[in-house]
């Protein structure tokens, strides 16, 4: 059985943050693509695991969460990390070219 936890929105504000800040520094990307990371990752929990998906790359991320918001922080930096490391050894080819671009 399913179940899902909903996310209040300071939560999933501060989830973004933090996956957002990870994906902007360690990929090296130009402020100018800092909404487009903020829009692109989508964040829940479900029996018992934290999910992030971001559509830009179609990756998706999941560990157990215990409930804990510092630890879901903690998850959505990580998810970040990851997505950064991805990004930066993704050729710059015509399908992801426009991240690297500062306007």
């Amino acid at each position: 059985m399913l179940v899902c936890v909903t996310l209040d929105a300071s939560l999933r504000a501060s989830l973004v943050s933090h996956f957002a800040d990870a994906v902007m520094q360690d990929a090296a990307l130009p402020p100018a693509r800092r909404q487009d990371v903020e829009e692109a990752p989508s964040f829940s929990a479900a029996d018992g695991d934290n999910i992030c998906r971001w559509g830009i790359t179609g990756s998706t991320y999941a560990e157990p969460w215990d409930g804990n918001a510092v630890s879901a922080e903690t998850f959505a930096q990580s998810a970040g990390e990851a997505t950064a490391a991805l990004v930066a050894r993704t050729p710059k080819n015509h399908h992801y070219a426009w991240l690297f671009a500062s306007r």
